[in-house]
């Protein structure tokens, strides 16, 4: 049993239950949701409120503090968001991160999803829960994949393309202010951005899906996933140039 993802779900049921539709789950927990392979240590979500981040996070650290199982360790606050660092009780080596960005507002409405099959797995029920519409999650993990250049990101763009559409309207905002590489944010246009994919693209190799990829993969999904990865991100490419 994967101790760390059930923790996670539980998580995600607790601040379902609490907090409603004001909070929106997206990232790896909601491609696992989707039937994604690959295993993730966090639970990221939008926090749909006006209120300020010191308001919100007592609320959240209650939450959080009424799942007996894990041991909540550390809060931090910044321009990004809101993150708290656990462990569970039963195995204190599983670390667990739940991070929150605030927002007013999202360009998509949030869409309900049931997290009966991945709960089942470990005995628990299954609820409902707010999250990202695809096509947003879908542009906001493009232009994660331009910012770094992480195996991870790229495996999860060959889980979104097959599903749906990147939203024009939420990538060419991201679009406006990329910081790649950690570099002073900046503009950047479609053709640069297609370009720029296309290198990640080309940067791939078979060692680099190993190294990265394979540990977060259960075996048998390993085998073959290059040639997948390669194409969703060709096609995704293809509809990026096509608006330059």
């Amino acid at each position: 049993m994967n101790l760390r993802e059930k923790l996670l779900v539980k998580i995600i049921h607790r601040l379902s239950e609490k907090f409603k539709d004001r909070l929106v789950l997206k990232g790896g927990m909601l491609l696992r949701l989707l039937n994604s392979n690959r295993s993730t240590q966090d639970v990221d979500y939008v926090f749909l409120s006006k209120v300020s981040k010191k308001i919100l996070v007592v609320g959240l650290r209650e939450a959080l503090a009424e799942i007996e199982e894990i041991t909540l360790l550390d809060t931090r606050l910044n321009s990004r968001g809101i993150f708290f660092d656990l462990i569970s009780k039963e195995e204190p080596d599983q670390k667990l991160q739940v991070e929150i960005s605030v927002k007013s507002t999202l360009h998509l409405p949030p869409a309900p999803l049931a997290t009966t099959a991945l709960a089942n797995q470990y005995a628990l029920t299954g609820r409902v829960i707010s999250t990202m519409a695809l096509p947003e999650a879908f542009a906001h993990k493009i232009a994660a994949t331009l910012e770094r250049e992480v195996m991870r990101d790229l495996y999860d763009l060959s889980i979104l393309e097959p599903l749906c559409h990147f939203d024009h309207e939420t990538l060419q905002e991201r679009l406006q202010s990329l910081t790649i590489r950690r570099q002073k944010p900046r503009k950047v246009d479609w053709q640069e951005a297609s370009v720029l994919l296309q290198s990640r693209s080309d940067n791939l190799s078979a060692e680099k899906v190993k190294k990265e990829l394979f540990p977060l993969l259960p075996s048998h999904q390993q085998q073959g996933i290059l040639p997948i990865i390669k194409a969703s991100v060709g096609r995704i490419i293809s509809r990026m140039a096509a608006r330059a």
